[in-house]
C-alpha cells in the first residue's frame, strides 16, 4: 500500500524482493548512528580526467558503507536514509573530514589532486556549517581550492538566498562550488546567473545518448558554449564509452568522469594513478569495480 502510494500507481502486487528492500531499509536506519560511530563508513574516490590532455585532474568522493552484514554498500542504499535521519549533518562532517585529511596526504605526498564532497540542502541550511568548514582548513593546512563542494539542482533551489549565501561564503574560503546534474530542473540556466559557482556538471542524461542523438549533441554544445562564455568550467559525468569522450572532447567540454575512467575506488588505486607519469586512461583501465552498483 505504502509503495503504491508512493509511486502513484493505484495498485501494487506483492512480491517477496519488495518486502526485502523495505526490511533491509528499516535494518539499514536503525544502524546508522552506530556505523558512523564505528567508522564504518568508507570515501571511495572516482576520478576526473582532462578532456584536453587525458590526465587526471580531480576525483569525487563518494562514501561506501562497510557493512558488517550486507558487504560494501553504495549511497543508494543509505543516502536517503541518512538525510531523513538525525545524523546528516555528523555525516557530513564526518565525510568533509575524511575528504581533507586524504587531500593533506595527497599534499604531504607531493601528487596534490583537487577532492568533490557533495553536499545537500540540509547543509545549507545548517548555520554552524560554515565556521565547522573554516576550522578544518585551518587545522589541515590544506590548499582550500583542493576542496570542492558539490550541490545538486534541487539542493539550491530549496531556498535560493539561503543557497547564494552559503556558496558566497564558501568562496571566500577558497573552495570551489559546483552545481551537480545540471539540465535536469525546470530553471536550470537561472542557476548561472544567480548562483557564482566554478563548475556545472551535465547531467547523464545528456551524455548517455549525445554520440548518437543529434539533439543531445546540440544541447550539450550550446550549454558549454555558454557557460565557457561565463567563465565556468564543464564537467560531463556519466560518460562510459569511447565515442562519447571524443566527442564532448571535440565539443569543448573541460573535464570527463564516468565508468570509462574509472569506477569509484579507494585510495590506495588513486595512489598508483598519482605515482605515474603514464596516460591516464589506460591506468584507469585496471581500477576494479567497488561494491554493489
Amino acid at each position: 500500500m505504502l509503495r503504491a502510494k508512493r509511486m502513484r500507481l493505484g495498485i501494487q502486487v506483492y512480491n517477496d524482493r519488495l518486502a526485502h528492500n523495505n526490511t533491509v531499509e528499516v535494518t539499514l536506519r536503525s544502524q546508522l548512528r552506530t556505523a558512523l560511530q564505528q567508522n564504518q563508513f568508507e570515501l571511495y574516490y572516482q576520478p576526473k580526467v582532462s578532456l584536453h590532455n587525458g590526465k587526471l585532474c580531480g576525483a569525487e568522493a563518494i562514501v561506501r558503507w562497510n557493512h558488517p552484514d550486507e558487504g560494501l554498500l553504495s549511497p543508494a542504499y543509505f543516502i536517503d536514509l541518512v538525510e531523513q535521519s538525525g545524523i546528516v549533518h555528523a555525516f557530513t562532517r564526518y565525510t568533509i573530514e575524511s575528504a581533507v585529511k586524504q587531500i593533506k596526504q595527497w599534499e604531504d605526498d607531493e601528487t596534490p589532486l583537487p577532492v568533490a564532497v557533495n553536499l545537500s540542502a540540509y547543509n545549507l541550511m545548517d548555520t554552524a556549517f560554515v565556521p565547522f568548514v573554516e576550522k578544518t582548513l585551518a587545522t589541515s593546512g590544506i590548499d582550500p581550492a583542493r576542496l570542492e563542494f558539490e550541490l545538486t539542482e534541487s539542493a539550491t533551489m530549496v531556498d535560493i538566498s539561503v543557497s547564494k549565501r552559503m556558496i558566497s561564503a564558501f568562496n571566500s574560503l577558497g573552495i570551489r562550488t559546483s552545481i551537480d546534474d545540471f539540465g535536469t530542473g525546470m530553471s536550470s540556466f537561472a542557476y548561472l546567473r544567480e548562483l557564482n559557482v566554478h563548475t556545472i556538471k551535465l547531467d547523464r542524461a545528456f551524455i548517455t545518448d549525445v554520440a548518437t542523438n543529434a539533439k543531445d549533441e546540440k544541447i550539450v554544445e550550446a550549454m558549454i558554449a555558454l557557460c565557457h562564455n561565463l567563465g565556468i568550467q564543464v564537467v560531463a559525468e556519466g560518460i562510459e564509452q569511447q565515442g562519447q569522450a571524443t566527442l564532448l572532447k571535440q565539443l569543448g567540454c573541460d573535464v570527463g568522469q564516468g565508468y570509462f575512467f574509472g569506477k569509484p575506488a579507494p585510495h590506495t588505486d588513486i595512489d598508483a594513478l598519482l605515482s605515474t607519469a603514464q596516460d591516464v586512461k589506460a591506468n584507469l583501465a585496471k581500477i576494479p569495480s567497488a561494491g554493489r552498483p
